[in-house]
Formats: structure tokens, sequence, C-alpha cells
């Protein structure tokens, strides 16, 4: 991947974390068009574990970790003529946000809103 995978990333990462990089590593482009919950599913990990590992990276989210594998697809494939003109990233990007707000738990989004209320 694009991100510089040094020895000290790796150390401070779980088991857990390992294999859902492990397999993102081996299925890159399959793993762009996925969600996140598709993701956990496939690899049997929490949504959690990969927004860790995400973290671990010093990636804001999964959907950095989508754009960074993009641009390491663009980087190792000099031949290829995939670009995205702003349409697609505005879908992608879209695309990517709607799947985050399914993450959100609107009992747990009231309980925040009721907290910082006066």
């Amino acid at each position: 991947m694009a991100i510089e995978l040094t020895p000290e990333y790796l150390q401070n990462l779980s088991q857990s974390e390992y294999e859902v990089l492990e397999y993102i590593y081996k299925n890159k482009r399959q793993v762009l068009n996925m969600s996140i919950k598709e993701l956990s599913t496939i690899t049997f990990f929490s949504t959690a574990t990969i927004m860790r590992l995400c973290k671990k990276l010093q990636l804001s989210g999964f959907s950095e970790l989508k754009y960074m594998l993009r641009q390491d697809l663009k980087s190792t494939n000099a031949t290829a003529t995939e670009s995205y003109n702003v349409e697609e990233m505005s879908e992608i990007f879209c695309s990517d946000l709607h799947e985050t707000c399914t993450l959100i738990n609107p009992n747990s989004m009231k309980q925040v809103v009721e907290f910082l209320m006066p």
C-alpha cells in the first residue's frame, strides 16, 4: 500500500488487525467496492476492529483507507488509464458517507444530543 508499513506500525497491530490488513493487501480491488460492513462480514472481524486498524495506520477512517488503496493501485499499474473525474469522486465520497451514516445508532445519537443540551 501507499501507506508506509514500517515494523513499528506492524508491531502495534493486534492479531485481528493484522489479519484484516493482510486480507486488504491481498484483495485490494475487491475491498475498493466494499463497505466497511461487507469487509467486516468477509473477514469475520468487527467494524470497530477495522476502524482501529485505520487509526493505527494514521488514517481518518475506512474512506481514507479506500482512497489510499486507489492511489496505490494507480501507482503500481502505470499503464492503467483509470482516472476519476469530479462526478465520479463525488459519487464515491457520497457513497462512503452514506455507508458511514448507516453505522450511527439513533439511540446513541439521541443520548449524545440530550447530554450536550443545557
